[in-house]
């Protein structure tokens, strides 16, 4: 993964990368509808601060360290967390539009085991963020074209070729239900050296590449393991019903 550090001009002169693409004071996201409130949380311009500044999502902490890990591209990151534990809304989600605003020209890559992943969860939760972005955002079905020429694709294959065309100075590629895609997939995804790489998924089997990045290859990967009990808004009595039923 070629080495590429997160918003370091954000944390030496607190200011974030505009919405279209440019250098932005916290004005700018003012005017985009920040809270107006005295900034006291993450760095301006983080995608943890674009979380909650722009697109107004509460991230946990857990989601917090995933998202800056994945900024900093010191190593691609791998996630396994529990069914409903908010990883596409909370993560791949605001990732995605973090560095297609951040990064002028740049190119994310969505992809899962199954399309219905793809359409479904990830991309359906894009749209819904359409309002805060504005019109100049243009997110069709698994497609988007941000106002800096940044674009972002989803789509699910077995066929390594269809990566081939993404090489990018700015490249993001996020693998949700990583578990259920085949080694051919991450070598073609690897060949097109993204800065930032994501893996995510519920758990699986003990093969496979996604497995691999906690067992033998951990070293690397920075990786994150996220249970239910992680999750304030997954309640007790369904975990305690998991745990006794498995």
């Amino acid at each position: 993964m070629r080495g590429a550090g997160a918003n370091t001009w954000a944390a030496k002169e607190g200011r974030g990368a505009g919405v279209d693409g440019g250098l932005r004071s916290r004005s700018h996201y003012l005017r985009m509808g920040a809270d107006k409130k005295p900034h006291t949380g993450p760095t301006v311009g983080s995608p943890q601060w674009f979380a909650r500044e722009i697109l107004r999502l509460k991230p946990y902490q857990w989601q917090d360290n995933v998202m800056w890990d994945v900024a900093l591209a010191q190593k691609p990151v791998a996630m396994v967390a529990a069914n409903g534990s908010g990883k596409t809304q909370n993560i791949a989600a605001p990732l995605l539009l973090w560095h297609c605003a951040t990064f002028p020209k740049s190119n994310v890559v969505t992809t899962a085991g199954v399309f219905r992943q793809v359409k479904e969860q990830l991309w359906n939760a894009l749209r819904l963020h359409q309002p805060r972005l504005g019109n100049s955002w243009e997110i069709n079905q698994c497609d988007l074209t941000a106002p800096n020429g940044s674009r972002a694709v989803g789509f699910s294959t077995d066929d390594p070729g269809k990566f081939e065309g993404w090489h990018n100075e700015n490249l993001l590629v996020i693998v949700d239900e990583a578990k259920s895609v085949p080694d051919e997939i991450f070598q073609a995804i690897e060949r097109c050296q993204p800065n930032r790489l994501l893996l995510m998924s519920s758990a699986g089997t003990d093969e496979g590449e996604f497995a691999a990045a906690f067992t033998t290859r951990s070293s690397f990967y920075h990786t994150h393991k996220v249970v239910a009990m992680d999750c304030p808004h997954i309640a007790d009595k369904w975990v305690a019903q998991q745990i006794a039923k498995w």
